[in-house]
């Protein structure tokens, strides 16, 4: 370590260089990375799942009172329809007009057909009457492509999953959209409406977050060095790293999402506490009387086994979420790493090769760091703790106790809609659209039998018709769509009865009908209601908040689910078996799954930082010490997540990993200094603390303001996960620190007494 530091600072330019074209070539990956604003992404896939299109759902209400159902306006929606239609994106469109159903033929024979034929709009008061009547009286088109007790029209484009340019697709659909806005009250819902807000304020998250990073940067070295160096130097530095992590992320392909937009304000802040400690160290030691660059090498490995094992368990902390269940956190964690070991890096060789060149820092400076007021007052610091040790340990103690208790009352969620902020007009009328849509929680319940064709018996078609009617009871569900729900609608059009015939012939006929509208190209063919061969059946159910009239929330999904469960089993007797899917329970059943990871990353994340502080102190002592602030930094997490109100999400949940990663840094360097200062005054604690707290304090003290006020910049982003992240982060460090500077100390004072006093008495 010696030698290649030795050799950075004596061949500066060469070591300049190297790093020069080592970012340019990370440059160049990074100017790769792309956006992906698909913010359902953090949602557990499916496994059996091969969706690969979204849908797109346009909504029209009457305007001014007018009649819904008009020659003109319904010209012009045909004709608007048509033209999206022919978009690249679009796959297909399910409208009033192509969507083929039983319908009553001539002779009263059941036929499968458009409202009107060829799927045309109507040109005559005659059509028109047929089209709207066709429409509004089908029972298969309610709660579909007609809404809002019939007040809602609605037209289905399924289109592609992801678009690069989605504010230009929508921009399209916009302008295409305009002749309708004469006869109707237009409104959009879908992915892609919320992928085009998720990338527009990705975009400018990323940019405000950035700046605003430089900016707190900026102003903390400037007030804490008042050197031109301990400024630009470590923004540069950071500046590098940033865009090695972004380098990173573009030769793995990972793209910036609502979780690692996150990743440069990250590696800003973090990596500037390397630097800190390092400059802090140069000044320090400036004063030394040397013609040579040796100081520099001197006062870099002063510092180095400080950085290496900071950045280590920070990385550490990171690299835990690599055990979570979500792809994009997995991304986040490596690519935040990189980032971190880039700037400690640099830190460790780059930084002195470039102070090598520069003039030696002013006395002034060299005396503010050893010996100014800040250090001074720490100094004391250190004596009121180790006086009052009893007092501190006993307030920790009360907190962390506090806070466990409390911990019950944490919150998890995860609605989505939550994530942006709350004057954005197009996300509330993408949200309101899906409420008189009757919200979009889609609930899969599948049945599976051990008799092939068993569904299709009458054993089995009145085992569904008892579902069926049990679901439509079910005031949370808003609509149902099933094989025995098309039986009966199909029985409701030729027969004029709602329920399962009971004669064998009208069954077959059912079934025929059902097999041909799962044929034909309309909006039930791609639904797999029933297996080939007949042993397992789908209900798909939409659920919704009636008592509110909302969209379910998870809490109100997971009371809502259970008794659902045991009511199926009750009604099926335990025959067949069940099984529960959809994206309505995948979305809402992220509660499991996060605290699950967040157990888990706690365990992992404790359990390796401690190792680390165990294999470098070789002490388990010591290792067990490292870790006490730690505790009070996620107690500190938890608690104002409960006081504020701040939900457990795929955001906020990274906040422990990072407390513990970065936290646990400030009580290494402590211990690290204790361990010196106790070794020069093994009988005199009051001296050991007092020149630990000098040394350390104000590094400690700068590397948590730095950090901190970096997190507190996230305050400005528009994604309201990523600005609780910024504040819970910010407390979570302040806890750090304080269990660093107050419950750390007053342990190590307590523990050192009570070895003096058994030796005394031994």
């Amino acid at each position: 370590m010696l030698k290649l530091v030795r050799f950075c600072v004596n061949n500066p330019k060469k070591t300049i260089f190297f790093f020069i074209i080592l970012t340019i070539l990370w440059g160049y990956k990074a100017s790769s990375v792309t956006m992906d604003s698909d913010i359902f992404n953090i949602i557990p896939k499916d496994e059996n799942s091969t969706e690969s299109s979204a849908y797109l759902i346009m909504g029209l209400e009457t305007k001014n009172n007018q009649n819904l159902y008009t020659i003109e306006g319904l010209e012009a929606l045909y004709k608007v329809i048509s033209n999206i239609s022919e978009f690249d994106e679009v796959l297909s469109s399910h409208s009033i007009f192509s969507i083929q159903t039983p319908n009553t033929g001539e002779n009263g024979r059941l036929i499968t057909s458009s409202p009107l034929p060829l799927g045309l709009y109507p040109k005559n008061n005659i059509e028109l009457e047929t089209f709207t009547k066709n429409v509004v009286n089908n029972p298969f088109l309610e709660n579909t492509l007609i809404c809002n007790d019939g007040k809602l029209i609605n037209t289905i484009f399924t289109t592609i999953k992801t678009t690069e340019n989605k504010d230009s697709f929508l921009s399209r659909i916009q302008k295409a959209t305009k002749p309708l806005e004469n006869y109707y009250n237009v409104s959009f819902a879908g992915d892609l409406i919320l992928g085009e807000r998720a990338n527009f304020y990705l975009e400018k998250d990323f940019i405000t977050l950035l700046i605003g990073a430089l900016f707190i940067m900026l102003v903390i070295f400037f007030f804490s060095f008042r050197a031109r160096r301990a400024i630009f130097l470590p923004i540069a530095l950071v500046l590098v790293g940033v865009i090695w992590a972004l380098g990173l992320m573009g030769l793995l392909g990972f793209k910036i999402t609502v979780v690692s937009c996150v990743v440069p304000a990250l590696v800003l802040t973090i990596g500037n506490s390397y630097t800190i400690h390092v400059i802090n160290e140069l000044f320090r030691n400036s004063h030394e009387n040397s013609f040579s660059k040796d100081w520099i090498s001197k006062a870099v490995l002063h510092i180095n086994n400080t950085i290496i094992i900071a950045s280590l368990t920070t990385v550490v902390g990171f690299l835990s979420l690599l055990f979570t269940n979500q792809g994009i956190m997995k991304e986040f964690a490596i690519s935040i790493s990189f980032g971190i070991l880039s700037v400690a890096i640099l830190s460790l060789f780059l930084l002195p090769a470039i102070f090598s060149l520069l003039n030696k820092p002013s006395d002034l400076h060299s005396h503010k760091a050893n010996k100014g007021k800040t250090v001074t007052l720490l100094g004391h610091l250190g004596f009121i703790v180790t006086k009052h040790y009893k007092l501190f340990l006993l307030l920790s103690v009360i907190f962390i106790s506090i806070s466990i208790l409390i911990l019950p009352k944490l919150r998890v969620g995860s609605d989505y809609y939550n994530y942006f902020p709350k004057n954005d007009l197009i996300i509330q009328e993408n949200l309101e659209l899906f409420k008189k849509n009757g919200g979009i929680n889609l609930l899969h319940i599948t049945l599976t039998s051990d008799t092939a064709e068993y569904f299709t018996s009458n054993e089995g078609l009145k085992l569904l018709d008892k579902l069926d009617t049990y679901f439509i009871s079910n005031t949370s569900i808003y609509s149902i769509d099933s094989m025995i729900t098309y039986y009966k609608k199909i029985n409701l059009i030729r027969y004029n009865n709602y329920e399962l015939p009971t004669n064998r012939g009208l069954l077959q006929l059912l079934k025929r009908q059902f097999a041909n509208l799962s044929s034909s190209d309309n909006i039930f063919s791609n639904s797999n209601f029933i297996s080939s061969n007949g042993d397992e059946v789908t209900f798909y159910l939409r659920i919704y908040n009636t008592v509110h009239n909302s969209v379910i929330s998870e809490p109100d999904f997971v009371a809502f689910l259970q008794p659902l469960k045991d009511d199926i089993n009750k009604i099926t007797n335990n025959d067949v078996s069940l099984k529960v899917g959809g994206p309505a329970y995948l979305g809402n059943t992220v509660t499991s799954i996060l605290l699950k990871d967040q157990k888990t990353t706690l365990i992992i994340s404790f359990i390796l930082v401690f190792i680390i502080s165990c294999l470098y102190f070789k002490s388990f002592y010591y290792g067990i010490m490292s870790i006490l602030p730690l505790i009070s930094a996620v107690t500190f997490n938890f608690t104002m997540m409960i006081l504020l109100r701040i939900p457990l999400d795929v955001t906020t949940m990274m906040v422990s990993s990072v407390a513990i990663g970065v936290g646990i840094d400030d009580a290494i360097h402590l211990l690290i200094q204790f361990k010196k200062q106790k070794r020069k005054f093994p009988n005199n604690i009051n001296r050991v603390m007092y020149n630990t707290y000098r040394i350390t304090g104000r590094p400690i003290l700068l590397t948590t303001l730095s950090i901190v006020s970096g997190m507190l910049v996230l305050i400005l982003a528009n994604f309201v996960p990523i600005k609780y992240f910024g504040v819970l982060v910010a407390f979570s460090l302040s806890g750090a620190l304080f269990g660093t500077l107050f419950f750390l100390p007053s342990m190590l004072v307590m523990l050192y007494k009570i070895l003096h006093f058994c030796k005394k008495i031994s």
